[in-house]
Order: C-alpha cells, then sequence, then structure tokens
C-alpha cells in the first residue's frame, strides 16, 4: 500500500506518484490518496487512465477523526513488513498466477 497525505497541487508532486505508479503497474499495488486543491481533478483523470477506478471521496475536517484515523494507519504500518523487488520476483509460479486471478478480483473484495 501506498499512500498520500496532502494538499493536491503541484508544488507537492502528487503527480509524480501517479508516474512512480505507471512503472510498476505489474505489481499488485494499492494507492490511497487523501487530500484536495487545484489539481485534483487533474489527478483523478490521470489515475483513471492506469486502469479502473473504484473509489470513495470524502473530505472530514475533523481533529478527532484525523486522531483516530492516524491511529488506524500507525497500527497497520506497525504490523507491516518490507517487502522488495527481489521478493516479489522469486515467488513460485503458482503463486504468481494466484495473485494475478485475485487483482482481477481486488476492486469488488
Amino acid at each position: 500500500m501506498i499512500g498520500w497525505v496532502g494538499r493536491l497541487t503541484f508544488e507537492k508532486g502528487p503527480d509524480v506518484l501517479l508516474d512512480a505508479v505507471r512503472c510498476v503497474s505489474d505489481l499488485p499495488l494499492v494507492v490511497s490518496v487523501v487530500g484536495s486543491g487545484a489539481e485534483r481533478s487533474a489527478l483523478q483523470a490521470r489515475a483513471r487512465s492506469l486502469r479502473l477506478n473504484f473509489e470513495m471521496n470524502v473530505e472530514c475536517y475533523s481533529v478527532e477523526l484525523g486522531a483516530h484515523m492516524d491511529g488506524l494507519v500507525q497500527a497497520r504500518i506497525g504490523t507491516a513488513r518490507a517487502l522488495s523487488l527481489e521478493a516479489i520476483n522469486a515467488r513460485s509460479v503458482p503463486v504468481k498466477l494466484r495473485d494475478g486471478v485475485a487483482r482481477l478480483f481486488a476492486p469488488f473484495l
């Protein structure tokens, strides 16, 4: 999972994230973007060009909700494990096939 939280403006470089995702489109990535700004519409159009785009947009301004979401993210990060390109490429053929089939259903899970 790759995340971006911030203002969606040119100087922050969210377009660089989308370019990077395009370069590794063969990996099972989930990219989450939280924010708004002048570049939002253009970035959404670029994201849609990458693949199917099933999304839900929510904008909330709440210190309590922000703290709660931060706690959830930190808990997830605490249980995450590092994954290298070498480890992904070293998967067995059956595992790669399984992952490829599962990726087809990811938008519906």
